[in-house]
Formats: structure tokens, C-alpha cells, sequence
């Protein structure tokens, strides 16, 4: 669990800071640009790919040296002398140690015969490290992607070297990091290349713009807090199912991991061979059309609140939304490209049973009424969750199912014999039904214990329109 990309992104930060400090006055002392130098060497030594990121920084700093107006040119040779000593010697300590190992100076050595890197990999996998749902950086927070309006001097320096490494890191097909894995986590190390750019952003932003950046720093905080702060971190652990473990527990009755940009939903990767790339595209097409719908709708409110909302309190509003209306609008295009309904009620209806079960009281809602339910098998019926995209997927999951006789009923657009199995978990199989060729037809199951309860069929169903929903029997 101890991983580099921390200490790399201390190193990352303290020479954009250098970057930054060569342009003022008065300069940058001799001392310290030996201790950023110092950093940078170390950081191909935490991991191969942080080479990229200290040659990118020791490029543009060793620039700005050359090009340091008021310095002379025995000053500028000294300076860059003192900045390049402990990098040349560093690498050269690295490639000899890539030779001791394995016979050639090259970084690559240890991935040789790897057919898990290619640049065609790029393109797909560098949309999906910044816009996927479970692991993408600006899914978690998007007030980053404000920084790309300051690519301006230094701003496009440090963007440039941080786009490098993004398209270095993504020439290795498992770019979101592991199973489980935390969100971006091979970004992190280049986050403090964003700083800077973001801050320009912010201070020559116009009073309506600037709202917006608050409103967009403010979600990305609350994402934050939620990620951290529910079940200990564990929604910060995603598998590769395309369920995003924060946006499922956003949104409890809403479908909130479809209405998001998804690499997996669609992705095929045959058993043995390379991935079908052609099937990265509608997840492509999906992130493009969520960002085109908050983009349009952020620039018409910031265009209204201009020429009518003078007051700090209207421009907060305004941005407030503009975000909401944005966040809206690209989940209902998800919805529409994914061809969901965009209605995932079934763990509301849980946490009823379940309520319903320690004594509570269950009320009925209706549009001209409010009064206590008699009985939850008349109001319930509880569809199955999406199972996400394990393979192979099984046909139905219910959740946190209290004890209790149930009904489960199986529908089908187009009948078809099937065999199904009905576990508690993983392993506990608590029925074995045969369904015949009919549209419609139903089951008894008693769950004994509280648990997670899994549908299966050897034969894929769901191509015929088969679904699964559950009604308590109590």
C-alpha cells in the first residue's frame, strides 16, 4: 500500500515552484536550485515513469536558466553547471543500474515482451484517466479542467509537461492503476503542474466566471469529503466493473454510474489477444457529449448573470445553476447514449424492507395522500440492480436483503428456455429454477439471513429482454 506517486509529487511540485521563481526577483539562489535538482534526479528512482516528468521540469527549468535576462554569461553557465551536476551523475547512475540488471541501458528492460504497451492506447485510455467515472481525475475534480484557460507562459510550460506524462502513462493498458485501485492514482504525481495555471485562471477570471470556479472548487470538496469520509474510504476503491462506488452511493434511487462517462460498459477485450479499440468509442463519444453539455450551459448562465446579476449574492446563484443545470443535462445525455432509464430504486427499497423489518413504520405517499402502508407486497417491487460488467455478468443483484420469503418474477420480450440459479453471496445457492418458454412467470425463495442476493442463467437473457424484479411476500 505504499506507493511513489506521493513523494514524486513533492519533488514535481518543488521545481514547478522553481519554475515559477526564475521569472522574479530577486533570483532563485544557487542553493536552492541544487536542492530542486537534487529532487529531480530522485524521481526516475521512485518509478520508471516519473523519468518523464524529471526530464520535462529539468528541460524547462534549464530553459529559463539559459534565457534569464539580466545574468551574464559566465553567471548562466555556473548556474546551469549547478543544476545539471546531480541529475547527469543521477542518471547515470540509473542507466548503469538498468545495465547491471538486465544487459542494456534501457528503461524498458523489465517490460520487454510486455504486449500490455502501445501507443494506439493512447487516444481511448488518456479521455478515460481524465473523464471516467471510477477513475478518472476530473470526474473527482473538475474544477483541474479550469486550468487548461491558463496555458499561458509558464502555465503552458507545466500543462505541456503534465500532458506528456498523462500520454506516457497511458501507453500501458492497465492505466487506471490495479484492481481495486484509487481514483487517477498515476496522475497524482503531476497534480502540482496544475497549480499554477488554475491560480491564473482564478485571478484574471471576470466576477460571474470566478463564482463559477467557487461553485466547481466547492463540488470538488464536497466529492472529496464524500470519497474520504463514507465507510472509512472505501468508496475511493473501485473495481473494473464500471460501477462508480461514490456515484452509487450519490445517487440511491437514480442510475448516476450511467449517466457518467464509462471506459468499461462497452469495452471488449477478447479472452486471448489485444482489446478491440473500435469499442472505446462510444465511451468517447459519451465524454465529449457531457462535457459539450455542461460547457454550453456554464457559458449561457455565466452570459446571463453578466448582463443582469451585479451582486455577489446573484452571481453565486447563478453559478450554483449553471453547475447543477450542467450536471443535469450531461447525465440525461449519458442516460440517452447508454440507453438507460436513468432509475436505479432498488437499494430505496431496500433500506424500506429493512426499516420495515427493525419495527419502523412504512408510509405511502400518493399525490393527494399520506398514510401508513399496510402492507409493502402491494407497493413493492423491487427491480434488480445492474450487475455492472464482471464476466461474465450475472443476470440480477438485490442488496442488503433482510430475512424474509420473497417472490422473485422473470420477464422476457422473447421467451426462451433458461436455467437459473438463485445464491445468498457468492457461494450459498438457494434455488434452482428451471424457466420455461413463457413471458412471464414467477418464484418462491426464502432468504435466511441478511445478505446480498445473486441471479444467475448459464444462458445470456438479457439479449431477449429478460429482466428480474422482487416483491416481499410479508
Amino acid at each position: 500500500m505504499i506507493f511513489p506517486d506521493l513523494p514524486g509529487a513533492f519533488a514535481t511540485a518543488a521545481a514547478a515552484w522553481a519554475l515559477l521563481r526564475l521569472g522574479e526577483t530577486p533570483p532563485l539562489s544557487t542553493r536552492a536550485l541544487m536542492t530542486v535538482s537534487a529532487a529531480l534526479a530522485l524521481l526516475p528512482w521512485l518509478h520508471t515513469r516519473f523519468a518523464v516528468l524529471a526530464a520535462g521540469l529539468g528541460i524547462a527549468i534549464g530553459l529559463r536558466l539559459w534565457r534569464q535576462p539580466g545574468a551574464t554569461p559566465r553567471d548562466r553557465q555556473v548556474r546551469l553547471a549547478a543544476f545539471f551536476l546531480v541529475p547527469l551523475l543521477s542518471a547515470a547512475a540509473w542507466f548503469g543500474f538498468f545495465y547491471a540488471l538486465y544487459g542494456t541501458f534501457s528503461p524498458t528492460a523489465p517490460y520487454t515482451g510486455d504486449d500490455q504497451s502501445s501507443l494506439r492506447y493512447v487516444p481511448g485510455a488518456l479521455v478515460a484517466l481524465l473523464f471516467d467515472g471510477q477513475y478518472g481525475l476530473l470526474a473527482y475534480t473538475p474544477v483541474l479542467a479550469v486550468a487548461v484557460l491558463g496555458a499561458r507562459r509558464d502555465g503552458r510550460s507545466l500543462l505541456a509537461i503534465a500532458l506528456l506524462y498523462l500520454a506516457a502513462v497511458v501507453t500501458y493498458w492497465m492505466w487506471w492503476g490495479g484492481v481495486p485501485a484509487t481514483p487517477a492514482r498515476f496522475a497524482t504525481a503531476a497534480l502540482p503542474l496544475f497549480a499554477a495555471p488554475l491560480a491564473l485562471v482564478f485571478t484574471r477570471a471576470n466576477p460571474a466566471f470566478r463564482a463559477l470556479l467557487w461553485v466547481w472548487l466547492a463540488v470538488s470538496l464536497a466529492t472529496a469529503a464524500v470519497v474520504i469520509g463514507i465507510d472509512r474510504g472505501g468508496l475511493a476503491w473501485n473495481g473494473r466493473d464500471a460501477q462508480a462506488r461514490w456515484l452509487d452511493w450519490l445517487g440511491p434511487v437514480v442510475n448516476l454510474p450511467r449517466a457518467w462517462p464509462s471506459f468499461f460498459w462497452r469495452l471488449s477485450v477478447p479472452a486471448a489477444g489485444q482489446p478491440d479499440l473500435s469499442s472505446e468509442w462510444p465511451f468517447v463519444l459519451h465524454a465529449l457529449a457531457a462535457i459539450a453539455a455542461i460547457v454550453v450551459i456554464a457559458a449561457a448562465t455565466i452570459a446571463v448573470v453578466r448582463t443582469r446579476a451585479a451582486s455577489p449574492v446573484g452571481r453565486v446563484t447563478g453559478a450554483v445553476w449553471a453547475v447543477a443545470l450542467g450536471v443535469m443535462a450531461a447525465s440525461t445525455v449519458g442516460w440517452a447514449l447508454g440507453g438507460s432509464s436513468g432509475l436505479d430504486p432498488s437499494r430505496s427499497q431496500m433500506a424500506v424492507l429493512e426499516g420495515a423489518a427493525g419495527g419502523r413504520r412504512p408510509w405511502a405517499i400518493a399525490p393527494m395522500s399520506v398514510r401508513p402502508a399496510a402492507s409493502l407486497t402491494t407497493l413493492l417491487r423491487i427491480p434488480a440492480e445492474e450487475p455492472g460488467v464482471a464476466s461474465p455478468p450475472p443476470w440480477g443483484v438485490f442488496r442488503r436483503v433482510v430475512p424474509g420469503r420473497y417472490e422473485l418474477r422473470f420477464f422476457m420480450t422473447r421467451p426462451a428456455l433458461a436455467s437459473v440459479s438463485v445464491r445468498l453471496g457468492r457461494t450459498r445457492e438457494l434455488a434452482a429454477l428451471n424457466l420455461v418458454s413463457l413471458s412471464e412467470q414467477a418464484f418462491v425463495v426464502t432468504v435466511p439471513e441478511t445478505g446480498v442476493l445473486v441471479v444467475d442463467t448459464r444462458s445470456d437473457v438479457r439479449s431477449l429482454g429478460g429482466r428480474v424484479e422482487m416483491r416481499p411476500l410479508y
